[in-house]
């Protein structure tokens, strides 16, 4: 980013980007999803939709953990996604987490208020 930020005519400009779901991405890049050790996931409000395009792999035998941003109902920035992506995960086995500094805490779907 440019020192002082971004200007509004900066972002003007359209660029077309192709877009696919991970799951097809795979074998067209090519990658073994053996060799996946982590996933990443910040889409800036597009997480419900980009794991649900993950999911023939999270349904294979050994998918990676994910690190996935979330936005809760304190965000202020859009959708609460929290629940929907953890629900979604849940039936592949996966236990959301909190982040609080350095430390991992677990986030319990039924009990626990969204971030």
């Amino acid at each position: 980013m440019p020192e002082g930020g971004w200007t509004e005519s900066e972002y003007q400009q359209t660029v077309a980007v192709r877009v696919c779901s991970f799951d097809s991405a795979l074998p067209e890049l090519g990658i073994n999803p053996s060799a996946i050790r982590l996933i990443k996931i910040d889409v800036e409000g597009n997480e419900e939709r980009t794991i649900i395009g993950m999911g023939d792999y999270l349904a294979g035998p050994s998918p990676a953990p994910i690190w996935c941003e979330v936005r809760g109902s304190t965000s202020g920035r859009g959708r609460n996604s929290v629940y929907l992506v953890s629900s979604f995960l849940r039936q592949f086995d996966y236990q959301p987490y909190q982040s609080h500094g350095q430390r991992l805490i677990p986030f319990h779907l039924n009990t626990d208020p969204a971030p």
